[in-house]
């Protein structure tokens, strides 16, 4: 009989199984794990895209080093690709340098999977966060590709503000977190804090195989204007639709209501006082009008999680809401068979004009129909017991000159944020039952 170390056979067999050990000993770490890395320098040079408006830059290749970020380029920079660089530094908050030297092949840790760095617009703001950041985040992934690459996400949050109260102590944001959930859509990661990665680099060298800095503003809701040409309708509907396909289902939810009118209501500020007298009006016209299998819910959207808050709005028909972000969710609702009714508070369109221009963009092109009504009576403001008396007194006048003053004071915009009302039921439900008669045949 043969010995095992003399057939070829054998010996080959043992040759693989030693070689894919130290294959698995040294092989670089996929994601943001540690490891050791001595390669080409070639594969340390960067390949650049853009976003179509410039707003965002991918570089297959970079390196922060002591807090800056370096990129390997062949030969010189010339300006164009140098301006798209510099971009780098407003979402890293970081310094770049172009670099062609060697030692940017050493790197004491390779992070392989796809990473965005991204400056969050006013994160924990509902509307801000959900479509200035997370709708923007997966506009970029769609641009850039990397949607499907389950990224590492880096928000560079602002250490000083009340950003950083969602990171827990491992420098992430829970995927059980309100904001967390709503990223887990795109990554199965925790969202990191990249001022702790910045922190690392110090002692480390981080590698990264592909890495997108700055994040696309095709749909971000300040863009979101009527007249605005760059705004992506196409684009928000598929958002909405991937978030159908991605959030968990809203089980408490009642599928058998095939006519939801939604009133929202607000836990401090800019209430409606009388909501339940509203409610009521709402579901009497209903009666009257016919409609089968409706119903009526007054909705406190701060106690819901994302998936239900997103579920709920999909299958509403109507939504009754004083300005505010809540009304941002008619970009969940079916187009065209649904629709808005925006209260406005007093004198909101005199020190806060753009509003009412901008919740009719989201409705008229995301749930199809929009109507505005405005509070004039100023007898129906309950006024905070700190409020401004000289404030009060501006509002109360009523004349030019007076609405004139409120515009230049910055304390004037709180007029229309502040105080709770009673709204006018039967000139509001005029408007609610335009909305409700223009929906109630549509199929969607």
């Amino acid at each position: 009989m043969q010995r095992a170390s003399n057939c070829p056979a054998r010996r080959l067999l043992a040759s693989l199984a030693m070689g894919i050990a130290v294959a698995l000993l040294v092989a670089p770490t996929v994601g943001t794990q540690a490891s050791q890395l001595q390669g080409d320098c070639h594969d340390r040079t960067a390949t650049l895209k853009h976003g179509l408006h410039g707003e965002w830059v991918q570089i297959k290749s970079a390196v922060i080093d002591k807090g800056r970020v370096k990129v390997r380029v062949p030969g010189d920079v010339d300006l164009r690709t140098a301006r798209r660089l510099q971009m780098i530094e407003a979402p890293s908050r970081l310094p770049l340098d172009f670099v062609n030297d060697t030692d940017l092949c050493q790197c004491d840790q390779v992070h392989s999977k796809a990473s965005l760095v991204m400056e969050p617009f006013m994160w924990g703001h509902y509307g801000h966060t959900t479509f200035d950041t997370f709708a923007a985040t997966y506009a970029t992934m769609r641009e850039s590709h990397t949607l499907v690459e389950d990224p590492v996400i880096y928000m560079n949050f602002d250490q000083n503000a009340n950003e950083v109260s969602s990171i827990n102590s491992a420098g992430q944001v829970p995927l059980d977190d309100f904001y967390g959930e709503m990223f887990s859509t795109v990554s199965s990661h925790p969202i990191q804090a990249w001022h702790a990665l910045v922190e690392q680099s110090f002692t480390s060298r981080i590698c990264f195989d592909n890495l997108v800095m700055g994040v696309s503003r095709r749909i971000g809701h300040y863009r979101s204007d009527l007249d605005w040409p760059e705004f992506d309708v196409a684009l928000m509907k598929s958002f909405s639709g991937f978030l159908h396909r991605k959030l968990p289902p809203y089980r408490e939810l009642d599928l058998n209501c095939k006519f939801r009118v939604a009133i929202l209501d607000r836990q401090s500020d800019r209430r409606i006082l009388n909501i339940r007298e509203l409610s009521l009006a709402v579901k009497t016209h209903l009666v009257t009008q016919g409609v089968q299998d409706y119903c009526v819910d007054v909705v406190d959207a701060e106690n819901l999680r994302f998936s239900q808050q997103y579920h709920l709005f999909h299958n509403t028909r109507v939504l009754i809401g004083v300005d505010g972000t809540g009304l941002l969710n008619a970009a969940f609702m079916k187009s065209p068979c649904s629709g808005c009714v925006h209260v406005q508070p007093f004198l909101q369109d005199v020190v806060d004009t753009g509003k009412e221009y901008e919740m009719k963009a989201f409705c008229t092109r995301f749930a199809g129909h929009w109507e505005s009504w405005h509070n004039d009576n100023f007898s129906s403001v309950v006024w905070p017991s700190n409020f401004d008396p000289e404030i009060i007194n501006l509002a109360r006048t009523g004349t030019k000159e007076a609405h004139s003053k409120l515009q230049s004071l910055h304390e004037g915009n709180f007029v229309s944020r502040e105080p709770n009302m009673y709204v006018n039921v039967v000139e509001l439900m005029q408007l609610v039952a335009k909305v409700i008669d223009a929906t109630k045949y549509s199929v969607c």
